[in-house]
């Protein structure tokens, strides 16, 4: 089981290997680090470029440092992109496994309703609800729409995060 293509459970740990690169994920137990909410589109991109801003972001999620905060709608959303822009041609993970295996290493929870019109998309709204109900300390995007909100939530990018956890390590 150890070659490329395969999948792999060890010590609690799961490893997938595949084009997309090599998913180290955590172990699903709860984590300590700080919580944050990411954008689909930042965890995609850190999922598949790891020398970025993204990428350093989720390496300090499988270290413990972050704590993730998603919902059902996110996953599926990161499943549907990854199923689109891997097809089934390639060797690895299915999306749906990705997708299965994100489930169990994230924090889920069930975003509620936000009333605040300064939001401007549904999907801003459903990542404010998940900052509230998960009570993480940052949404991480790239956003301008989500950016614009910094004044009313703790928005950041993910280079500002990631200095965040740097200036706080030194």
């Amino acid at each position: 089981m150890g070659s490329a293509g395969k999948n792999e459970i060890k010590a609690g740990r799961a490893v997938i290997l595949g084009r997309m690169g090599h998913f180290d994920l955590p172990s699903p137990i709860p984590s300590a680090g700080i919580k944050v909410v990411l954008d689909t589109p930042v965890a995609l991109a850190g999922l598949a470029y790891p020398a970025s801003y993204p990428g350093y972001l989720i390496e300090a999620w499988r270290k413990g440092a972050l704590n993730w905060i998603t919902g059902l709608a996110q996953l599926s959303e990161i499943e549907w992109v990854v199923g689109r822009i891997c097809g089934r041609r390639l060797a690895g993970p299915s999306p749906e496994m990705l997708s299965g295996l994100l489930r169990l290493f994230t924090t889920a929870v069930e975003p509620g309703p936000v009333f605040d019109p300064q939001t401007r998309t549904p999907w801003d709204a459903m990542l404010v609800s998940l900052h509230l109900e998960g009570a993480a300390r940052r949404i991480v995007t790239s956003s301008t729409s989500l950016l614009a909100l910094a004044d009313r939530y703790p928005v950041v990018t993910p280079r500002t995060l990631w200095h965040e956890l740097h200036d706080d390590q030194c």
